[in-house]
């Protein structure tokens, strides 16, 4: 997908903010709920199948994420916005991932991708569009009143957890505020939190930041995932977890 997705990102404008400094840690109250390392288990585990390249399914039992070190391109095409969501701004921050290359540089194509459009419809096997066309498929149906879908895929048969694809539809008739809300929630199924789902609604909770539209929760979900290894099992992260947050 990427070669195929190479030669249209050029003839766009990626517009990119630069990635912050560390993200601090969950806030105390939060790191030391007796029930936040069982909630963020099944928000990471409890979820429907990846993709690998094949697009076999990938029993999502293990976390996935994008890789140590990784970069991530958003890109956006038909009736979405260019400019980058400031939840996918604050995602880097708490995941690590850096700004995408430059088009012409030769770790373009080792980026991870992250591909949204605008659909009139949702659909688990939606029909070709108009213009650039990215793989999309999801284990799933759309779910009453969902706004946005997302197909996540891994591009290495050998690792197949280590994420490297994603493409959301938007329900392009949704209210502006509610496709940003879907957006960053399923952005965080995307990046390797299966428990979310594929489908997400526009409503916006009352905890929410007013700029990214995450929540403290969520944004500590993500921040765990991104210190814990590709790869591991529930119990394996449960204790990992149990260490990191004890440490703060």
């Amino acid at each position: 997908m990427r070669r195929f997705l190479a030669g249209a990102v050029a003839l766009f404008a990626l517009l990119s903010a630069p990635a912050s400094a560390e993200a601090p840690p969950p806030p105390p109250g939060l790191a030391r709920d007796a029930g936040f390392i069982e909630r963020f288990l099944a928000a990471a585990l409890d979820g429907p199948a990846y993709f690998n390249p094949l697009l076999a399914s990938v029993d999502p039992g293990r976390l996935a994420r994008v890789g140590d070190g990784g970069r991530l391109n958003y890109f956006a095409w038909r009736g979405f916005p260019d400019d980058e969501p400031p939840s996918i701004t604050r995602i880097r921050t708490l995941t690590g991932l850096g700004d995408p290359p430059d088009v012409s540089d030769p770790a373009y194509d080792d980026a991870a991708f992250f591909v949204v459009e605008a659909r009139a419809t949702l659909a688990a096997r939606p029909a070709r569009g108009p213009g650039i066309e990215a793989p999309y498929l999801t284990a799933t149906g759309p779910v009453p009143g969902a706004v946005c879908g997302i197909f996540v895929q891994s591009g290495n048969v050998l690792r197949p957890r280590e994420l490297s694809a994603m493409t959301v539809h938007v329900l392009e008739t949704a209210p502006p505020a509610a496709q940003q809300r879907c957006l960053a929630r399923v952005a965080l199924r995307g990046l390797g939190l299966a428990g979310i789902g594929e489908y997400a609604g526009g409503e916006i909770p009352p905890d929410a930041d007013p700029v990214t539209l995450l929540t403290p929760e969520e944004e500590a979900f993500l921040w765990l995932a991104y210190r814990l290894p590709i790869g591991a099992d529930r119990e394996a992260l449960r204790a990992k977890a149990a260490e990191i947050l004890g440490g703060l």
